[in-house]
């Protein structure tokens, strides 16, 4: 815990409706990272974040995966609920300019 007065570091989250145009898998190789993201058809409101990721490693992995693959056979979107600090993500290679790491996903 931070000192009495000092600053706590706080995660910011927002989130992002998207109508996915492609989805990828990285086997973490070279400076790719393991990850899954799912590209968007148009950046998110007031940035130029198009993609989202999840690690590959984590347990909702696959599930991430099923949900990103059926909106873009089906045409459905995502409503994402990621985070915004552009610091998060570049450990999986989910580059600071374009990717956020998703926190929560909805397809509708």
């Amino acid at each position: 815990a931070p000192a009495i007065g000092a600053a706590a570091s706080v995660s910011v989250s927002t989130f992002s409706n998207c109508a996915p145009i492609s989805t990828a898998v990285f086997s973490g190789t070279g400076t790719l990272g393991l990850r899954i993201d799912v590209q968007c058809s148009a950046a998110a409101p007031g940035t130029s974040i198009t993609y989202f990721a999840v690690s590959a490693k984590g347990k909702a992995a696959d599930m991430y995966l099923s949900m990103f693959e059926a909106a873009v056979v089906n045409g459905k979107h995502l409503f994402i609920f990621y985070e915004t600090d552009p610091g998060k993500g570049p450990k999986i290679g989910c580059q600071a300019a374009d990717c956020r790491l998703i926190q929560a996903a909805r397809i509708y």
